[in-house]
């Protein structure tokens, strides 16, 4: 499971952020993603046309549908059928790299330009 942070930055906490999530990185098959109010309850809302292998929205989308959500992907691979918890949502930057770890975190400006790029390292 690849999580992969992308924010336009202004200089603040408020700035507009867009978070992709990979469920299984250069593989085929069936996925449904879905929001939960708690990671370990039953109640899942599974997100319509949201069938893809990767997962892309913004900070306004979680403001208004996700807000202290998290995140969870049913995945479908072959024979092999599993459920991830991907991401704990909120529209704060600074929340939202509180409460996850992410494979890469990559900084644009307002133009689009690419700032730095930082890299989860295994030891």
């Amino acid at each position: 499971m690849q999580k992969k942070f992308i924010t336009i930055t202004t200089g603040n906490c408020d700035s507009d952020f867009y978070l992709v999530c990979h469920a299984a990185c250069d593989e085929q098959g069936n996925f449904q993603w879905f929001l939960k109010d708690d990671p370990n309850s039953e109640h899942e809302v599974y997100l319509e046309n949201r069938v893809y292998e990767s997962f892309s929205t913004d900070s306004n989308w979680i403001k208004e549908n996700a807000e202290n959500k998290w995140l969870g992907c049913h995945c479908l691979l072959k024979d092999d059928k599993y459920t991830e918890m991907i991401c704990y949502l909120s529209s704060n930057i600074l929340t939202i790299l509180r409460n996850n770890t992410f494979a890469m975190i990559s900084t644009f400006n307002s133009q689009g330009n690419l700032g730095d790029n930082y890299i989860l390292e295994k030891y």
